[in-house]
């Protein structure tokens, strides 16, 4: 597995400790393949090239405990869902099964 945090925001020495957190929160999280994570003022890009989310499971990622995971909790996407409408954020989900998933959430609503 690699990883990869983007943050033309910030240097120095607070990247370094948000890199550190991120790699470690990636590493618990994803056992294969690539993430990349983007960081703007305006917007958080999180992609990997894991297996992707069926076109037909889509409608339902944001359902708290819907998982198509072994052992899965489905909460992950239902929780960044109520960050979302608490701070009324937009998010645009994309993905292509065998391909991975790219998760965009745009602060400037």
């Amino acid at each position: 597995m690699s990883f990869a945090m983007k943050n033309p925001v910030d240097d120095g020495q607070e990247k370094k400790r948000q890199q550190g957190r991120a790699d470690q929160a990636a590493n618990d999280h994803y056992s294969q393949g690539d993430i990349t994570v983007t960081l703007s003022e305006e917007q958080l890009s999180i992609a990997d090239t894991g297996s992707g989310i069926p076109e037909k499971d889509l409608p339902h990622i944001y359902n708290r405990s819907y998982t198509t995971k072994q052992g899965g909790t489905g909460l992950g996407l239902n929780l960044v869902k109520r960050i979302r409408d608490r701070f009324d954020w937009h998010i645009i989900v994309t993905s292509s099964e065998g391909e991975g998933i790219n998760v965009q959430i745009d602060f400037t609503s």
